[in-house]
């Protein structure tokens, strides 16, 4: 006789629309008592793993902009320019009116009232997807593998947004399980009305603290995460039980994307896989 044996996750899931709203509720939420004496976020030991030396200067860059982690993404990219969002050009059309900055001679001759021409932004209305990044990276992964995988998955995105007129959002995330109870966070860093900044995004993509200090606090300040989350903080979470907390913060995601996958893939190998996951 076969015996099944199912496991019954408890999600616990939160969602921040917003770089800002996520800092603040780290900032203002209280340690949980279990979590008291052993916060790892605030650890000011070993800085190079944690990739800042204390959690106010992590917080500082969350909000301000990593140029050191901008910089390292950039040179991981092969420059600046490979990264450059195209989007962000105003594309200026010429069209046909009855007043503009020159005379269309041909219009003119032919006694047409719209014989000017008018220089007018086109407003091009694009289709939008949403990316869903989870940081899977194990304890042993550098900064420098990280921003080669950021640096990769911009780059697949920038092309795939041009060829094929999406604008994007961008949630990182960051789940972990342990004792059967899932504890996952998304964070919006892009929206697609909003152009790529890298600098603003350089720290929520590459830097270590962003696991080690943003994700952890939120473990210690979130009422309910059982006690069995000290110390280690639990292990990642990935497949259907990812897709299952982003299916419980109402995320529609176009395209799931984890750190540790990608750490082997170049950015034509990312943007094969964003083309396949995103709908036709």
């Amino acid at each position: 006789m076969l015996n099944l044996i199912f496991t019954i996750m408890r999600y616990i899931t939160q969602k921040f629309e917003s770089v800002a709203a996520f800092s603040g509720y780290l900032l203002s939420g209280k340690t949980q008592p279990y979590f008291e004496g052993h916060e790892a976020s605030q650890s000011t030991e070993r800085p190079r793993w944690y990739g800042t030396a204390s959690f106010e200067d992590a917080d500082n860059l969350f909000k301000c902009g990593d140029l050191e982690t901008k910089k390292r993404i950039e040179s991981a990219a092969g420059g600046a320019m490979q990264l450059k969002s195209f989007a962000n050009v105003e594309r200026i059309t010429n069209q046909r009116a009855t007043y503009g900055h020159k005379v269309s001679m041909g219009a003119y001759i032919a006694g047409s009232p719209k014989c000017f021409v008018r220089r007018v932004k086109d407003n091009v209305k694009g289709r939008t997807a949403t990316i869903v990044y989870n940081l899977t990276y194990n304890c042993g992964v550098d900064t420098e593998e990280m921003a080669r995988v950021a640096a990769n998955l911009i780059k697949a995105v920038l092309v795939t947004e041009r060829q094929r007129g999406i604008k994007f959002n961008l949630y990182i995330a960051f789940a972990t399980v342990e004792s059967g109870t899932i504890v996952a966070n998304f964070v919006k860093v892009k929206s697609s009305s909003q152009w790529l900044n890298l600098n603003t995004m350089a720290y929520s993509l590459a830097n270590p603290s962003m696991l080690r200090r943003h994700f952890f606090r939120c473990l210690e300040v979130t009422p309910n995460v059982p006690s069995s989350f000290v110390g280690g903080y639990g292990y990642v979470v990935t497949g259907r039980d990812f897709e299952g907390a982003i299916a419980n913060v109402g995320i529609k995601a176009d395209c799931i994307m984890s750190g540790e996958t990608m750490l082997h893939k170049t950015s034509e190998e990312i943007k094969t896989i964003l083309n396949r996951q995103w709908k036709q």
